[in-house]
């Protein structure tokens, strides 16, 4: 909150497109219909969370969207072993 008061409305305006990136990520991943057109959303917001002005959160983004896809390979792989 302190750097809203600084007046750098910035990251607020970086931070909104979170998570719409995973919830177009995770579509693309559990869906088999469509994977291609989700996975290109999740780009396309990620792109506008990267022009929003603050590319340190747009990496930090990347690097989330990272462990959730890394995640679910290594559940859904556990989960069928099983």
């Amino acid at each position: 909150m302190a750097t809203l008061y600084d007046g750098q409305m910035f990251r607020i305006q970086s931070y909104v497109w979170i998570p719409v990136v995973i919830y177009f990520l995770n579509k693309a991943l559990r869906l088999k219909t469509s994977p291609l057109l989700n996975a290109s959303l999740a780009g396309l917001f990620w792109d506008i969370q990267i022009l929003a002005g603050a590319p340190q959160d747009a990496f930090y983004t990347c690097l989330a969207a990272l462990i959730f896809w890394v995640s679910y390979l290594a559940l859904s792989f556990f989960l069928w072993h099983l």
